[in-house]
């Protein structure tokens, strides 16, 4: 793929993720939802890692009222490529490594979260 082509995609993954954020903020959860959907098949697809990553986030923290066994899926994905540089090279080979470390910083305790709040869920606990 030429790179502008793979800016491209990028953006379109972007756009994705910001209308995702949009429609959860707004209470449009069920909108959230399809475009973090759509924009984890994107990424994965187009092995962009970062984005990926950032997908899963999204679907992690707006779908758990719709599944909680998706937002545990998704949480249990991002920490295996967050823990495990081998693993995310399958998704992204040449990833951009200050970027990882950088995201690994921010997302896996928020994932950790995510994932114990979707098992509290799935287990009928509130809190």
């Amino acid at each position: 793929m030429k790179n502008s082509d793979s800016e491209d995609v990028s953006n379109e993954v972007v756009m994705l993720i910001e209308q995702a954020w949009e429609h959860d903020r707004r209470l449009h959860d069920r909108s959230a939802l399809r475009f973090a959907r759509e924009a984890v098949r994107r990424a994965k697809t187009e092995g962009l890692l970062i984005s990926y990553l950032t997908a899963l986030d999204v679907l992690a923290s707006t779908v758990k009222e719709f599944s909680s066994s998706e937002a545990t899926q998704a949480a249990i994905e991002i920490i295996a490529l967050l823990e495990d540089e081998n693993r995310a090279r399958t998704i992204q080979p040449n990833f951009p490594e200050v970027e990882y470390e950088y995201t690994r910083s921010w997302l896996l305790a928020r994932t950790y979260h995510h994932l114990a709040s979707s098992t509290a869920t799935a287990r009928g606990k509130n809190s």
